[in-house]
This record gives structure tokens, C-alpha cells and sequence, in this order.
């Protein structure tokens, strides 16, 4: 009886203890995958802005051809 009493409070350590563990492994996860997409959002953010100022560049340069036809 004492054996099981004993095998039975072993296992339940156990169990808590991966149970503990795999909460933290989730939070990490989880703070990592916010930080992918907190990456992957600035780098569309850096490439939309890039875009931009390629539109900006090209609208100038048809816009000074323009005024030099004139």
C-alpha cells in the first residue's frame, strides 16, 4: 500500500511538472509568434513605404519630362 501511496504521488509530481512545463513552452510560443508578426508587419510596413517612394520618384521624373515638353 505504501508503494502505490508512493508510485501515486510520484506521478502526480510528474504530471504537474509537465503540466507547468508545457504552459511555459505555450507563453513562449505565443511571445514568439508575436514577435514573427510584429516582423513580418514592419517588413510589409518598410516594403509599402519603399513602394511609395518609388511612386513618388517615378510621379516627379513624368512630371518634370512633362514640364520640360512644355
Amino acid at each position: 500500500m505504501r508503494i502505490r501511496c508512493l508510485v501515486a504521488a510520484a506521478l502526480g509530481a510528474a504530471a504537474a511538472s509537465w503540466w507547468q512545463q508545457r504552459r511555459a513552452d505555450r507563453t513562449l510560443a505565443g511571445e514568439r509568434l508575436d514577435r514573427v508578426l510584429e516582423h513580418a508587419v514592419h517588413r510589409r510596413t518598410r516594403a509599402e513605404l519603399t513602394a511609395a517612394l518609388v511612386v513618388a520618384e517615378a510621379t516627379d521624373v513624368i512630371n518634370r519630362a512633362q514640364t520640360r515638353e512644355e
